[in-house]
């Protein structure tokens, strides 16, 4: 699944021998190891491979401090339409630096859209959702 958002600056003409593939799952399941070892079976094989690293891990590492357990409902949409956002602006980016090679790339992501799914309940993912114009396809 993939979440589109009304207005993309992501170039859905990517040319065909650029591919994404998300690691997702609980904390400390291995998803950035596994990145890695797959990172460089990839490279071994001759492709370009990008890792994108997760955004909540920069975030939080990069000072944020957030109680998502004391805000209010708007609080949290807004703070998760946030992170939403930069996860799909640094999906966008790379995928900007895979069209600027001919090479075959792979993109590997730790982590998505949807994990952000798991940080909320079902009513602000729904508002979120429908707040945005987003919809899971």
């Amino acid at each position: 699944m993939a979440i589109h958002p009304k207005r993309s600056s992501i170039n859905f003409n990517r040319k065909a021998n650029i591919h994404k593939v998300v690691l997702t799952g609980g904390p400390c399941a291995g998803k950035t190891t596994a990145i890695t070892v797959i990172g460089d079976r990839l490279r071994e094989r001759g492709f370009k491979v990008y890792c994108i690293p997760e955004c909540a891990t920069l975030v939080f590492g990069g000072g944020v401090t957030i109680d998502i357990s004391k805000m209010t409902l708007q609080e949290n949409i807004k703070f998760h339409r946030t992170l939403i956002q930069f996860i799909i602006n640094q999906e966008e980016r790379f995928l900007e630096f895979a069209n600027l090679t001919d090479d075959p790339t792979i993109i590997l992501c730790d982590r998505g859209v949807f994990d952000v799914k798991a940080y909320m309940d079902p009513e602000g993912w729904q508002a979120l959702m429908d707040e945005n114009g987003w919809n899971p396809v």
